[in-house]
Order: structure tokens, then C-alpha cells, then sequence
């Protein structure tokens, strides 16, 4: 009983330490870098922001708790468990930081989970190693450090998978307690259910299970308390959601049906742990044990044949891999304290590499020429949310800033409207995100030259055209070489016969380079290409508009 506790103890201990060093790692890059939020980071911050404004409001009353129940539905269907958890994080102050800190709270959730999966199919050593390494994979670290609901969804899984590997489904408290987790999870992302599925066919695949009226009856009693819980809100999805969700699909097709094994070779895992992965899978399958390594490869196939890929949406995968690579390791009785000390520290140093790598000069740093450099790695891999993008922050504040002192002048407005072109997503994101933080009466219109150029329509050329003849202010990014504005005529044939109506207040300079080139702001390698030197940023003020 002693040694039972005392391992547990230990394991608990340990995964302490994983998660303290990672809140801290966290913290430490989030407030070094100024890490810019992408489009949808900032939609779900200002959700985010909305719900900790009704929460922190709410009164014990019918009408104010209607209204805090509302707060479970975003604007856009998107699933309310990681919105509502993400909030109270907001009470340390409105910035885009101490919402991505809420992740925190679901890392602990993924490794105690993980360690919980690995003790139970293996042992409590094979567990506690593969905490760790769930916790070093260069996937889950970057991610934890980018506002997504990705990362809610793998916590969720991990959760989900461990309760059906205990398998205490005679006990109705269990299957309460295991219905209220799948009920969650369900709120988490609508993908749940793809990784719920083998999760249910290893409950039915485990014996005894099927002919024991007591757990088939506890198992459709917490398929019912999962229902209840997520009900409303799927309601409300199949009843408006499904034609907007299918729109969301034909926006980012990508064809490369080897794009999460090109994934998990150059960002998600890298060459050691890929080749680790790899021969695990062999392993079981050659023991016999097959239904963990057909999972993982079931899923990144379903995944694979998916017409909208991006590295995030594997992420609750990497729990499965953890669990099977350290299986493996500890299957070589003889060399297996020297294997994991190696993997151990392998795992540590391509951590600080990734992690605080932009700390180094550029030709010093480690994994120059590879894909988990700042600049090699591609937005949705998370990897470039370190970066240090210098004041770029600053630079788009100092924009908000011109447009807020010309409206004190013209204050008779209730809110002023500004119409955005640019092609960087970066300064609408973070326009945008600006906005909320410093409570602008803004209502921003957005206009991205390429999907203007890919869609040339009469009626958006039209609304364009309205647009610009009745914006207070005008932003214009000048990126683009003069062919391209002749490409986009209605774009440029509109701005030229509305260009007497605005003031030109300001040209605002962004520089942005590689690393290592002094006093510039350096961009993400998907933005920049093989460019670098200035971007200039117009501000105008319609002439109209009453001082």
C-alpha cells in the first residue's frame, strides 16, 4: 500500500514540475515576443472578452442569468467550453496573453491523462515518461502557446480515453463522472466525435463489456448525460450552422494527402521522435497490440483524406504517440535506463532550442535551415508564436492612436467606421485585436486584396465602392506593386474617384526582415518570402467628417 501511494505520489510530483516548468516557459516567451493573433485568434478574443464582461456583471436574477446562459453560443456556432474557461483568466487584465495562459489549465488535464493512459496500459514509469513526452513534442509546446480551441479538444480526448482504459463502468458514479467529461468535450470542438469514436469501439471491444446488463445500462445512462449537456448547443448548430461549417471547408483546401506525414516529420515531431513513432508502431503491431498504433493510424488517414488540413487539427493524437513511444522504450529491458536518459535529455534540449532559439544570433542558431526556425514554420504549426516581431504591436498602436485623437475632434458620432485594405493579415488581426483592448467606438471593415483579386464580383465591387464613399477613415497597405492595384481595377478605380474626400493624416513604416538584420522587424517566412525592406501603412480621414 506504502509503495502503491508512494509512486503516485512520485508521479504526481513530476508531472507538477512539467507543468509549472511549462507555465512558466510560457510566460516567459508570451511576454518577451509580441506575438501578433491571427483573424480568428482575435474573434475568439473578443468573444472571449464579451463573456468576461457578462460573467463578471451577473446578478441573481432571472433576466441576468438568461443572459450569462446565452454567453454558451458565440456569434459564429463556435463550441463554448474553452470561451467560458479562457474568461475568468481576463480578471488579470484584458490582454491576449493571459488568454493564451488559460491553456494552461488544459495542459495539466493532457498530462495527467497521458499518465494515467500509459500506467494503465503499461506502467506507472511507462506513464510518467510519456507525460514528458507529450509535454516536449514541438506541436503540443507551440500550440499551448497560441489562442486556439485545439488545444481544449486534446485535453478533452486524453480525459475521455483514460476514463474508458479504467473501465469502472459498473460503478454509476463513474459513468456519471464519464458522461459529464463527454459532454464537455463534445462542447470543446465538433471534431470530438471523429476521436470519440475509437474510444467507443475500444469500450465494446474490451470483454465482458457487451453481455453486462449493469455497464450497458451505466454506459446509456452517460451517452444520455452527455447528450443533455451538449444538447443545446448542437441544436442550435444543426438548425444554422451545418451551411456556414461546409463554406468554412471550401475556404482552405489543401490536396497533399501526405500533409500531416510532411507535418509530423518537419514541425509536429521532427526526425527523433518520428523515427521513435515509427518503429513503436512496428513493435506493437508485431506484439500483437494492435489496437493503440490502428487508432493513431486511423485517424491521421481519416484526417488525411479531409479536404481542410492544418497541423492543429491532429493535436489530441500526440497523446496515443507519447503512450507508444515510451511503451516501446521500456521494452528494452537491457539499455532502457540509458535510453530514456538520452531521450530525456534530447527532449529538453530540442525544447530550449525551439522554444528560446530567437534568444541566439542567427548564425548560431541551432536548426537554421529547418522548418522550427522563426520564419521557416508556417502559422497554424504554432511554432512561430516565439518570435520576437519587434513593434509591430507598437506600430499598429500608434495608428489607433492617430485615428482616436481626429475623432476626439469629431466626437458627435456615436461610432466611427474605417475600412481596412491590406493583404498582411497581421494588421488587420491586429487592428483589430488594438480595438477591443482600447475600447475604440470602431466598427472596422475589412478588404484583402487576394480574395478581392480570386473574386471579382460585381456585387462586391459594389459594396466596395460604398464602402469607401462612407468610411470616416481610410487604411491602405501599400504592399502591392502597381500591376496588382490594376488587376484589382474596381479596387483601384473606386479609391481614385474618392480620393478627393480624404485627408491623408499619416504614412505609419513598417520595417521587416530576417533575423539577425539590427533595428528591423522581422515576419513570418510565409509573409515576407524572400523579400524584405519597408511596408508603408496610410492613414486618411474622410475631409467630411466634422471637426
Amino acid at each position: 500500500m506504502f509503495k502503491r501511494f508512494d509512486k503516485r505520489l512520485l508521479a504526481a510530483f513530476f508531472i507538477f514540475i512539467l507543468i509549472l516548468f511549462q507555465g512558466l516557459s510560457n510566460y516567459a516567451i508570451l511576454n518577451k515576443s509580441q506575438y501578433c493573433l491571427d483573424v480568428n485568434g482575435v474573434i475568439y478574443f473578443d468573444f472571449i472578452n464579451h463573456n468576461f464582461k457578462t460573467l463578471k456583471n451577473i446578478r441573481l436574477d432571472f433576466d441576468s442569468i438568461l443572459n450569462a446562459c446565452n454567453v454558451l453560443f458565440a456569434p459564429d456556432l463556435k463550441p463554448p467550453l474553452f470561451f467560458i474557461t479562457a474568461s475568468p483568466f481576463l480578471a488579470l487584465g484584458i490582454d491576449k496573453n493571459n488568454v493564451i495562459m488559460s491553456n494552461l489549465l488544459y495542459f495539466t488535464i493532457l498530462l495527467f491523462a497521458t499518465y494515467g493512459i500509459g500506467k494503465k496500459l503499461y506502467d506507472y514509469k511507462t506513464g510518467i515518461l510519456a507525460a514528458f513526452l507529450v509535454s516536449v513534442f514541438p506541436s503540443v509546446f507551440a500550440l499551448s502557446r497560441v489562442l486556439i480551441i485545439d488545444f481544449a479538444l486534446s485535453a478533452m480526448v486524453a480525459l475521455t480515453f483514460f476514463l474508458f482504459v479504467l473501465n469502472q463502468f459498473d460503478s454509476f458514479r463513474f459513468s456519471l463522472l464519464t458522461g459529464i467529461v463527454i459532454g464537455l468535450g463534445a462542447l470543446s470542438k465538433q471534431a470530438y466525435f471523429i476521436f470519440f469514436l475509437p474510444i467507443a469501439a475500444y469500450f465494446f471491444l474490451q470483454k465482458g463489456n457487451l453481455t453486462n446488463k449493469k455497464i450497458m445500462k451505466n454506459f446509456a445512462f452517460l451517452i444520455f448525460v452527455a447528450g443533455a449537456i451538449a444538447a443545446g448547443y448542437y441544436f442550435k448548430v444543426l438548425r444554422s450552422g451545418l451551411p456556414d461549417l461546409y463554406n468554412n471547408l471550401q475556404e482552405r483546401t489543401f490536396l497533399n494527402p501526405f500533409f500531416y506525414l510532411e507535418a509530423l516529420i518537419n514541425r509536429q515531431l521532427l526526425w527523433v521522435f518520428f523515427l521513435l513513432f515509427f518503429a513503436s508502431l512496428i513493435f506493437h503491431l508485431k506484439r500483437g497490440k494492435y489496437f493503440l498504433p490502428l487508432m493513431v493510424i486511423g485517424l491521421l488517414v481519416i484526417f488525411s483524406l479531409s479536404v481542410n488540413k492544418q497541423d492543429r487539427f491532429i493535436l489530441p493524437i500526440f497523446t496515443y504517440i507519447a503512450v507508444l513511444i515510451a511503451g516501446f522504450v521500456f521494452a528494452f529491458i537491457r539499455y532502457r535506463k540509458l535510453l530514456v536518459w538520452i531521450l530525456v535529455l534530447f527532449g529538453v534540449i530540442q525544447y530550449l532550442v525551439i522554444s528560446f532559439g530567437y534568444l541566439f544570433p542567427a548564425d548560431y542558431r541551432f536548426f537554421r535551415n529547418s522548418s522550427v526556425v522563426p520564419g521557416g514554420s508556417i502559422i497554424e504549426s504554432g511554432l512561430f508564436s516565439m518570435v520576437n516581431e519587434g513593434d509591430w504591436e507598437n506600430r499598429m498602436e500608434e495608428v489607433i492612436k492617430i485615428i482616436s485623437d481626429n475623432f476626439v475632434q469629431s466626437a458627435h458620432r456615436k461610432k466611427i467606421k474605417i475600412l481596412l485594405i491590406a493583404q498582411d493579415p497581421r494588421i488587420i488581426a491586429t487592428l483589430d485585436y488594438l480595438r477591443i483592448v482600447k475600447k475604440m467606438p470602431v466598427k472596422l471593415y475589412n478588404t484583402v486584396i487576394d480574395q478581392a483579386y480570386f473574386m471579382p464580383d460585381k456585387k462586391i465591387n459594389n459594396d466596395f465602392s460604398r464602402q469607401i464613399s462612407r468610411c470616416d477613415f481610410l487604411i491602405i497597405e501599400e504592399i502591392l506593386p502597381e500591376y496588382a492595384w490594376n488587376h484589382t481595377k474596381y479596387l483601384y478605380k473606386s479609391f481614385k474617384q474618392n480620393f478627393d474626400k480624404f485627408i491623408l493624416l499619416k504614412i505609419v513604416k513598417f520595417h521587416y526582415s530576417f533575423p539577425g538584420k539590427k533595428d528591423k522587424l522581422y515576419l513570418d517566412n510565409a509573409l515576407c518570402k524572400e523579400s524584405a525592406g519597408i511596408t508603408n501603412v496610410y492613414v486618411f480621414k474622410n475631409k467630411y467628417l466634422m471637426e
